[in-house]
């Protein structure tokens, strides 16, 4: 009887315990979104991510509204766990809006640490697959129950295609997890609610503060494209323009639950230099180059037309020039110019013409618009102004690509890009009665594009990905983004017998063009012109220069002038106006 009495009461201990939060074997699931992974429009890596649970997520993904995955050209797409939740019991997914019937995802599980996400494209790696969710068109909500004792789970597209989810929500049954009915509630808090700054400048991350004092916080930022932050220190990254949130996480212990804040960091890419003559220059002075030493704009003065003299001078709180006069502004590498605006004085002519973009003039102010680099306006008439306000914006950078020791190359970018300093891009416009390629330069390279690097050496690539790229109207140059056998009747750059040159195509499968290059393609009637580019032993040159033809100049590729060609790339000036880009081996 009294055994009977210690059981019975044993028992309700038990239950008041349990009621009380205090028993293990409880639930706890992450919900993973687009917030959480991080937006990007490109696919990239992501890791140390975490929610609720002790589980760290990092995958490889792509997607600003949803979380994208796709096995066709990513074999390592995937969501893996690399620290646990406990034992994985149950997986939900809501699909985003649009997904195809049947499509879904594939689980995998083991009980040791998935390392990357190429893990579940490794048979030795992968471990056991648990089972599929598909999408059923029915709801866009599915979920699949976890049999078996699995500690680490990994997460792929079900088939060769794209498939998009809103969110996956993971639950773990973690024998650490404890209810919060009986702990006493935290508050987590930064300084302020949201930030701002310019990508360029420095950024000292806010502390967050957790109402119970010396506490551990973790932090995560939202949109790794824009910004990434040190789980432990808070520390931000800066990486583009955009907004992302970065959250601080309290775990909460037996005794705390668990809180959490947010603020809202936007980077800013586009600021405003103001040259003012009146705070610049106090006095009359001839001016050369102009920078404040800040910024990284400067402006440089020139004097076109030997018959007017000075180029331009500072009087009182105006500058001014006379006829033929220039202004070229430029930025460095990483930067670029998205507008000028000059202010006039009455009466004063304000006439420019700029080398590139369009130059307008309205109620006394001068607008240029466009995107470059380098801008030089032209005076027309005298004018006198009193500031120079240029629009610039600091680009991301998204990787590099290398022209190797024959100094040219061809590449063709998945996203916009420009091309670092060192090196220049040219499309393939046609063919001039001579038989050469004629070639435009381009700055801005449109995702897609096919274009000639020349210049040896390895270069940093800026995204455009934001900014309005116009596409070249006429382009012979086609880029490939994956590797593609070479077409029959098609031209491809290649160092064959001749050397470096485009090569005739005359049977299929004879070469594949390369993932991030171009083959050239030309049209009908120029293939009936006399361009020397016959088969593949026989080719011509990037660029040759005929008899005929009488040389100006001749410079390197960084721009020396020289009196003979060197080996590797010449820039030559003709006098007819024409530039060509010259080999010599």
């Amino acid at each position: 009887m009294t055994n009977s009495l210690t059981y019975t009461r044993l028992l309700i201990a038990v239950f008041m315990l349990a009621m009380r939060g205090f028993v293990w074997g409880g639930t706890i699931t992450d919900v993973l979104n687009v917030e959480i992974v991080g937006s990007r429009t490109s696919y990239g890596d992501w890791s140390v991510k975490s929610s609720r649970s002790t589980a760290v997520y990092a995958g490889y993904s792509t997607g600003k509204s949803s979380i994208q995955l796709q096995t066709i050209n990513n074999k390592k797409s995937s969501i893996i766990t690399t620290i646990s939740g406990g034992k994985a019991v149950r997986i939900s997914v809501n699909f985003y809006t649009g997904t195809t019937k049947g499509n879904g995802i594939t689980i995998y599980g083991k009980n040791t640490a998935y390392k990357s996400a190429e893990d579940l494209y490794d048979t030795n790696k992968k471990g056991t697959k648990i089972g599929s969710i598909l999408c059923n068109k029915t709801t866009e909500t599915a979920e699949l129950t976890i049999t078996g004792n699995y500690e680490y789970i990994g997460i792929c597209a079900g088939g060769d295609y794209s498939i998009n989810l809103s969110d996956i929500s993971i639950e773990w049954e973690d024998d650490s997890y404890q209810d919060t009915a009986d702990k006493t509630a935290t508050t987590t808090s930064f300084p302020q609610s949201a930030y701002k700054v310019f990508w360029g400048d420095s950024f000292t991350a806010p502390q967050a503060s957790v109402s119970i004092g010396d506490a551990t916080v973790t932090y995560s930022s939202s949109n790794e494209s824009v910004a990434t932050v040190d789980a432990a220190t808070g520390e931000v990254t800066l990486k583009a323009a955009g907004t992302t949130t970065i959250t601080a996480f309290y775990a909460g212990d037996e005794t705390y639950s668990e809180s959490s804040a947010s603020y809202t960091l936007t980077v800013q890419n586009t600021r405003n230099f103001v040259w003012d003559a009146t705070t610049i220059y106090t006095e009359n002075t001839t001016l050369g180059i102009v920078t404040d030493g800040i910024s990284p704009v400067t402006f440089t003065f020139a004097k076109n037309d030997a018959d007017h003299s000075p180029a331009y001078y500072a009087e009182g709180n105006f500058i001014q020039t006379s006829y033929k006069n220039t202004i070229k502004t430029t930025v460095p590498e990483g930067y670029l110019i998205t507008g000028i605006q000059i202010a006039y004085i009455f009466g004063y002519g304000y006439a420019f013409t700029p080398n590139k973009g369009s130059f307008s003039v309205e109620n006394l102010i001068g607008n240029w618009t466009g995107l470059s680099s380098s801008v030089t306006l032209k005076s027309t008439a005298g004018a006198r102004f009193t500031t120079i306000t240029v629009s610039y914006t600091k680009l991301s950078e998204v990787g590099t690509t290398t022209v190797s020791a024959a100094g040219v190359a061809t590449f063709c970018p998945e996203t916009s890009v420009i091309v670092g300093d060192g090196t220049h891009s040219s499309i393939v416009t046609g063919v001039d009665n001579t038989g050469m390629l004629i070639q435009e330069d381009i700055e801005m390279i449109p995702a897609g594009t096919g274009v000639m690097l020349f210049g040896a050496g390895s270069y940093t690539l800026y995204s455009c990905a934001n900014l309005d790229v116009p596409s070249p109207v006429t382009n012979w140059l086609v880029g490939v983004t994956t590797d593609t056998p070479a077409i029959v009747d098609t031209h491809v750059l290649q160092n064959g017998e001749d050397g470096i040159a485009f090569y005739h195509v005359k049977t299929a499968g004879i070469t594949t063009v390369t993932a991030g290059k171009a083959y050239l393609k030309l049209d009908g009637a120029a293939q009936a012109k006399t361009i020397r580019i016959f088969d593949e032993k026989e080719s011509t040159g990037i660029g040759a220069v005929q008899e005929t033809n009488k040389i100006q100049s001749i410079h390197t590729i960084n721009g020396i002038r020289i009196s003979q060609p060197v080996k590797g790339i010449n820039i030559i000036l003709l006098e007819n106006g024409k530039t060509i880009k010259f080999i010599k081996p």
